[in-house]
């Protein structure tokens, strides 16, 4: 046990630094979380309350993973570190309960000592199942993970449906959207398309916008590093021209203006991107 803590530490010390180098906050919080957990198996060996240890470190990591995530590095911008937030609060509050048995078989007989009937049944059921507590903490975890998981599914599910259920709003303003999938070869000119159609009243489109999404290597000037794969967006002036997305954002030069429920103009050419 000594052993295997000593490594969690080390481990645990090692994803830190590393975090805090990179500026990431997943590695930093992994390995302080790692750190914790691993004081909380070396302190009672010196001498340090069982009970105490086991609480502070549990305390402290529900705590740490509680702060705002930016405190510690780059978050990203995917759920990864939320699922790892979720993760790492369920086990630290399971090891906190199991770690205060006694005491909430207390806290409970105080609370139903007006229901005699409870009052006798729950305390001896906490105690059976306090009487291996690894069984029993792991079997609560389990649980607790798998509501987790269930209930960020359903989350994030839920949440992309509400956004891409309004078409308007992602498509700034649009009335339809149309993808070119196809892996080779440029896309049809819409204008032509609809002017060949004979189910389609011209008359009756205003506008028609576009852009595209391609991937890139980049490196940045003077800089240390490689290069990496940037994506790049590139759209046309009747796009630019007639979205109804907010501007927050302008680079310089840009005449771009912020509207709120507007279109919003730009320049013909837009500046975002310049030749080396």
């Amino acid at each position: 046990m000594p052993v295997f803590a000593t490594l969690i530490l080390l481990l645990g010390a090692a994803s830190a630094a590393l975090g805090l180098q990179e500026g990431t906050a997943a590695e930093t919080l992994t390995g302080l979380t790692l750190v914790l957990g691993a004081l909380g198996g070396l302190l009672p060996l010196l001498r340090v309350p069982s009970r105490l240890a086991h609480s502070v470190c549990a305390l402290a990591i529900i705590v740490l993973w509680s702060l705002p995530g930016e405190l510690f590095g780059d978050a990203g911008s995917g759920i990864t570190l939320f699922f790892l937030a979720g993760i790492a609060l369920v086990a630290a509050g399971v090891w906190l309960f199991v770690s205060n048995s006694g005491l909430m078989q207390r806290l409970m007989r105080r609370l139903l000592t007006p229901l005699p009937a409870m009052a006798s049944v729950v305390p001896i059921s906490v105690a059976y199942s306090m009487r291996n507590r690894v069984r029993s903490g792991t079997t609560v975890a389990m649980l607790s993970i798998v509501v987790l998981t269930i209930t960020l599914s359903g989350f994030v599910t839920a949440a992309v449906n509400e956004i891409y259920s309004d078409h308007r709003a992602v498509t700034g303003g649009f009335d339809m959207r149309a993808t070119w999938a196809a892996p080779e070869g440029d896309p049809p000119d819409l204008r032509e398309v609809f002017d060949e159609s004979p189910r389609i009243d011209t008359s009756e489109v205003a506008r028609i916008g576009g852009y595209a999404e391609t991937t890139a290597q980049a490196r940045q000037i003077d800089a240390d590093t490689g290069s990496e794969d940037v994506q790049i967006r590139g759209a046309d002036e009747d796009y630019l021209l007639n979205n109804r997305y907010s501007v927050p954002l302008r680079a310089p030069g840009s005449r771009a203006r912020r509207r709120s429920g507007t279109n919003c103009g730009a320049p013909p050419t837009p500046p975002w991107f310049r030749a080396a």
